[in-house]
C-alpha cells in the first residue's frame, strides 16, 4: 500500500516530507482523491515519516505502521454492517487521545471514507479539530471533499492526490486476462485492479451493461419506458452495490453517447447518432443519484425518481 503510494503519489509525498523538515506540518489534513489514488497509502506514509526520517519501510516503526500494529496510529473505518461512521467512534477516539499515550512520539488518527460521517458525527469531530492537542495529527480520507462539511474542510489542509493512470490500469487488467473491451470500460469507472476484478467476476457487470444499453436504445428510437422496463428487475436493484455499479456504467455510457464518437463503445456509434434528446440534464440526474445514494434514503425511490425523470424528458423532447 505504501510502496504503491510512493510510486504513484511521489510529488505529494515529497511535499509532505518538505513540510515536516521545515516544521510546517498542519495538525489536520484532508486527503482527497478518486478510488485507486492510494489515499490510505499516503496517510500511512505520513504517519511513517513522523517516525522514520527516510521512510525506509524496513525498520520496526515502519513495519508496525504498515501492519496496523503501531500504538500511536489509529484508523477509523465504518463498523461492520454500518453504512456510516457513528458518533460513538469519534467519542471513543477523543477519549483515547485525551489519555497519555502508551508510546512516546506523535499520535496520528486516520478517518477512512470521511464523507460517510453523518452530521452529528462530523460536528463531534469538528470540536476536536478546533482544539487540537499537541503532537496529534488528524488525517481524513475522502473521494469527494465537497461531501465533507465546510467547517471541517476550512480547518484542514486539503491535499488533492494525483488521479490513477487509466491507460496503465487498462493494460494491467488485460494482463490479468480481462478482455480489452471490458478492461477499457472498467478502467473508466474504477481506479484500482481489485475493484475492477470484483466487478468483472460479478454477473451484475454484464447485467448493468445490458440494462443501460437497452435504455439508450429506447431513447435513440424516440421513446422511453425505463420505469416499466426496470420494474421487472426489482431483485437486481435490491442491492446497494448493484445500484452503485449500474449508476457508474450508466454515467459512463451516457457521457460517451453524448460525444457521439465514443472510443469506448465504438460498436454503438450508429445508435448514439440517432439520439436527438439532450443528454446533459440526464447525466446531471445520474450524478445527483450517485451522490444521494451515499445517504440513508430509500434506494427504490431514488431509482424510480431517476427513471421517471428520464421518461419525462425523453417524452417532452420527442413531442
Amino acid at each position: 500500500m505504501i510502496k504503491h503510494a510512493i510510486e504513484t503519489q511521489y510529488p505529494i509525498l515529497e511535499m509532505l516530507k518538505k513540510s515536516r523538515d521545515n516544521g510546517r506540518l498542519s495538525h489536520a489534513y484532508l486527503f482527497n482523491g478518486p478510488e485507486g489514488s492510494e489515499r490510505m497509502g499516503v496517510a500511512l506514509y505520513f504517519a511513517a515519516m513522523l517516525y522514520c526520517k527516510d521512510v525506509c519501510l524496513e525498520c520496526k516503526e515502519c513495519k508496525d505502521i504498515i501492519n496496523n500494529n503501531h500504538l500511536n496510529v489509529m484508523v477509523i473505518d465504518k463498523l461492520p454492517g454500518k453504512s456510516e461512521i457513528i458518533k460513538d467512534q469519534i467519542e471513543s477516539l477523543k477519549d483515547e487521545l485525551s489519555k497519555t499515550g502508551l508510546k512516546d512520539g506523535p499520535r496520528i488518527y486516520i478517518i477512512n471514507d470521511a464523507e460517510d460521517m453523518n452530521l452529528t458525527c462530523a460536528n463531534k469531530l469538528l470540536k476536536f479539530i478546533e482544539e487540537p492537542y499537541d503532537d496529534i495529527y488528524a488525517i481524513l480520507l475522502t473521494t469527494n471533499k465537497d461531501a465533507i462539511i465546510q467547517t471541517i474542510r476550512s480547518r484542514c489542509q486539503i491535499i488533492n492526490l494525483l488521479p490513477p493512470n487509466k491507460n496503465e490500469l487498462k493494460n494491467k487488467l488485460i494482463e490479468e486476462n480481462i478482455s480489452e473491451k471490458d478492461a477499457l470500460i472498467l478502467s473508466n469507472i474504477y481506479s484500482s485492479i481489485p475493484s475492477c476484478k470484483e466487478a468483472i467476476e460479478n454477473e451484475s457487470f454484464v447485467k448493468s451493461l445490458k440494462y443501460v444499453r437497452t435504455i439508450l436504445e429506447m431513447i435513440s428510437k424516440g421513446f422511453s419506458n425505463t420505469t416499466i422496463y426496470m420494474k421487472n428487475e426489482v431483485d437486481y436493484f435490491s442491492s446497494k452495490e448493484n445500484i452503485e455499479l449500474f449508476l457508474k456504467i450508466m454515467l459512463l455510457y451516457f457521457i460517451e453517447a453524448k460525444k457521439k464518437d465514443s472510443l469506448i463503445f465504438v460498436e454503438d456509434a450508429e445508435m448514439f447518432n440517432k439520439i436527438k434528446v439532450n443528454l446533459t440534464p440526464i447525466i446531471d440526474l445520474i450524478i445527483k443519484s450517485q451522490f444521494n445514494l451515499r445517504y440513508n434514503i430509500d434506494r427504490g425511490l431514488l431509482l424510480i425518481n431517476l427513471f421517471v425523470e428520464i421518461d419525462r424528458r425523453v417524452q417532452d423532447e420527442s413531442n
